[in-house]
């Protein structure tokens, strides 16, 4: 639900994109133990994917985990930072200097058919050259 900082595509120029469709994890489930050694069990699911019947399934064991709550805060927190983690591309643009690290940018590339999708900025890679324009390739990840 985060608004956009930067629209590529419209305000901002894109040189060159490389675009993928990522595939996190689609299912999480943690365990863990109460204080009179009962299991615990929760999970998280990503229901987008799993309509699409993509099943990717992780599982985490913490004796550490001594409540429900806590053992579905690790299986949110599990899920959020694989979808953050899966690549979706990568754009080069003329240099941004108002671009930070995890910005989320509107993105519109029409040769690839992408119109205002959202993305985060995972990492920035600056590139000078004396010779032509100052460079930046922006790797992106889920919104």
């Amino acid at each position: 639900d985060e608004s956009s900082s930067y629209s590529y595509g419209t305000d901002h120029a894109i040189l060159k994109g490389e675009y993928a469709q990522a595939v996190p994890i689609s299912r999480v489930r943690t365990l863990g133990r109460d204080a009179d050694d009962n299991k615990l069990l929760a999970g998280a699911f990503d229901w987008n994917l799993l309509a699409l019947a993509i099943d990717n399934f992780r599982t985490d064991y913490d004796p550490n985990l001594e409540s429900t709550t806590r053992a579905q805060e690790r299986a949110d927190a599990i899920l959020r930072t694989e979808s953050l983690r899966a690549e979706r591309g990568n754009l080069l643009v003329p240099a941004n200097v108002g671009q930070e690290l995890y910005d989320v940018i509107t993105l519109t590339d029409e040769r690839c058919g992408i119109s205002s999708q959202k993305y985060r900025v995972a990492a920035i890679q600056t590139s000078y050259d004396r010779s032509r324009r100052n460079t930046q390739k922006l790797l992106l990840s889920a919104p």
